[in-house]
């Protein structure tokens, strides 16, 4: 063995530490862990406000047991199904009013930074997986952007009831037919099915709104042109999303592109279709009935991806016992600690939490393979970390669901020790069966950033 002098070892040991960062390079299987794609077949994900991490904080738990707060207390009825995380860093995208980094794990605007749900369906569709509503998008305040993002900007949830009802179950397949009755059998229906008849029109009433549109685009110019291209991408995807509904009705299938898997069109299965809609529900009250809506599309195998908001960063009114003000200002600003409004607004979304988890549980999987809770993949994440001082250096999470056999054991605790949020984002894409991570967080963020994170796995 070589003896070095003092002058020697002083200069390697600067060198090895300049050249630390870079050394992962030499070797990039050791970089960063490799996709291991998981079988979850649905993901949800429910977005809240904000809240206040001290008292959130499970103090005393362990990765194998959790020791809950007074704010999650209630989640103790589903223990064994649940993990709690947090300490996880969205390294500035998500620490404010209006920031877009909750679910996208990015605070960039940009074309390519998408939230979680899209994500999440375009890599589904990438892969060939056609369901005939690509995600749903619903909950939220009345008229308020919430977190999702696409085309560069934060999109508006659906809040009535009844639109996302005939968004979701317009098309969907009909219960079965009554047996014939008087000997022989019904002669087969001719002509478009009224789903059809239905897809049709919109498809009709589409294609005049996309002519008058291009003939105004001619005439503008600046900022009210890209607003303008922006609206035109949003008819875009609704044409997709009613070719790929066509599609399904009507059998027909086209050609995969080279190099593309072939697609295969999920055909929605009979259900029970939600019914009797509740109206003038306070928007936490409708949030949950939209829930609820969310899984079942998921029984009905209408759609895999389900982003369901509750609140809104700058104002919700609240009136449940215990609380009653505005979640935002009132609960986390005006009244100090102990904080009782903003504890009980958290147990009573923890309830909804259970309640999900009860319904998810209650209902058989479209395929026959156990239950909708065993196929899931269920991720309550936050507008922001802090919002009682604004920041996002601490970034709560309550994930449950079996998701195929993707997610470890639950009655545990996580902490991220100051990781970017973003691996718990990777690690839903990768339950869903995602391989190419590069993009998820769009652009500028690290690999090890996109790295799923391994504490989640089973």
């Amino acid at each position: 063995m070589r003896n070095w002098n003092r002058r020697e070892f002083t200069r390697n040991g600067l060198m090895l530490t300049l050249f630390t960062p870079f050394m992962s390079l030499l070797e990039p299987k050791l970089a960063r862990a490799q996709a291991r794609p998981g079988n979850a077949k649905y993901l949800l994900i429910i977005v809240s406000n904000g809240t206040e991490p001290g008292a959130w904080n499970p103090a005393g738990s362990s990765p194998g047991s959790i020791t809950f707060s007074d704010m999650t207390q209630p989640l103790s009825a589903i223990r064994n199904d649940v993990i709690l995380a947090n300490r996880f860093d969205s390294q500035g995208s998500a620490g404010n009013h209006g920031s877009i980094g909750a679910i996208t794990g990015n605070g960039q605007y940009s074309m390519q930074t998408l939230s979680l749900d899209e994500w999440v369906s375009r890599d589904l569709r990438s892969r060939g997986i056609l369901t005939q509503v690509p995600s749903v998008h619903l909950g939220g305040v009345s008229g308020q952007s919430g977190v999702r993002f696409v085309n560069n900007a934060l999109q508006v949830p659906t809040f009535s009831l009844t639109q996302a009802f005939s968004s979701i179950f317009d098309g969907a397949a009909p219960p079965p037919p009554p047996p014939p009755t008087g000997g022989g059998e019904a002669p087969a229906p001719t002509g478009p099915s009224p789903a059809e008849t239905r897809l049709l029109r919109r498809q009709s009433i589409l294609d005049a709104v996309t002519g008058d549109i291009r003939q105004l685009q001619t005439s503008l110019g600046g900022f009210e042109k890209q607003k303008l291209e922006l609206h035109i991408e949003s008819i875009r995807q609704l044409e997709q999303r009613i070719e790929q509904q066509l599609a399904q009705a009507t059998g027909t299938v086209t050609e995969a592109p080279p190099g593309q898997p072939a697609p295969t069109f999920i055909q929605p299965v009979s259900c029970n279709q939600p019914g009797n809609l509740p109206g003038g529900l306070q928007p936490i009250e409708n949030s949950a009935t939209h829930l609820s809506m969310a899984i079942t599309a998921f029984s009905c195998d209408i759609t895999r991806v389900a982003l369901v908001e509750f609140g809104h960063h700058q104002s919700c009114p609240v009136n449940i016992p215990g609380a009653n003000g505005d979640w935002h200002n009132d609960f986390m600003h005006a009244q100090g600690s102990p904080r009782t409004r903003l504890i009980a607004t958290e147990q009573w979304m923890c309830d909804r939490l259970v309640d999900a988890v009860g319904q998810l549980k209650a209902t058989q999987a479209p395929d026959g393979q156990g239950t909708l809770f065993d196929q899931t993949y269920v991720l309550w994440a936050r507008e922001m970390g802090d919002a009682v001082v604004h920041a996002g250096n601490d970034m709560p999470f309550v994930i449950t669901g079996r998701a195929g056999g993707y997610l470890r054991n639950g009655n545990g605790y996580i902490n991220g020790g100051g990781a970017a949020h973003l691996q718990v984002l990777a690690s839903a894409a990768e339950a869903m069966g995602a391989t190419d991570l590069s993009s998820i967080g769009g652009p500028g963020k690290s690999a090890g950033d996109r790295t799923p994170f391994g504490g989640l796995r089973a």
